[in-house]
């Protein structure tokens, strides 16, 4: 099964800054090497970027993504027709993250949302990462939290790994 990812908002800045890692991500995925998820949390984030130019570019670059419903169900919030209402382990990184302060509301539901439907939180915001990372580690099902360096590697290293296996008529298992 491909490891899934899911993008904090932030991501979008380093992916538009890196074509060569926005292609290499895309082949992986398109391989069915690699996966990833967003809420329409994201959506929602980047459509409210004022440039008109960026705003269309950061639409782009999540464009591909697969669209999940919110692991957590939060009053007063985006998308509460389509959020689910999670479980303990979700609402643990929500009440985490969110720590009762408004503005990280959104990134608790993505963060939720990642514990339950992808393997990796990958994130630039440290604050974020650290509380996620903090309260995974009491879990039974912890998700990862990454940077988008970590992240370049991984997919740095997922491209050479696949590339050998079919330059050598290998399996891309």
């Amino acid at each position: 099964m491909p490891k899934r990812f899911m993008f904090d908002s932030n991501v979008a800045d380093a992916l538009l800054a890196d074509e060569a890692l926005r292609v290499a991500v895309h082949s992986l995925m398109a391989a069915g090497v690699v996966g990833a998820a967003k809420t329409l949390v994201q959506d929602e984030e980047h459509a409210a970027t004022p440039n008109p130019e960026r705003r269309a570019a950061l639409a782009d670059i999540f464009s591909g993504l697969e669209v999940v419903a919110p692991s957590v169900f939060v009053l007063d919030r985006p998308n509460i027709d389509c959020a689910r209402f999670g479980g303990p382990d979700e609402h643990a990184i929500y009440d985490r993250v969110w720590a009762g302060k408004s503005t990280d509301a959104e990134d608790g539901i993505i963060a939720a949302t990642a514990h339950s439907t992808c393997d990796v939180l990958v994130t630039e915001d440290r604050k974020l990462a650290t509380r996620v990372a903090d309260v995974s580690r009491t879990l039974a099902w912890p998700v990862e939290v990454w940077n988008v360096n970590r992240f370049r590697t991984f997919v740095a290293d997922e491209m050479n790994r696949t590339q050998l296996s079919a330059a050598l008529g290998g399996n891309k298992d």
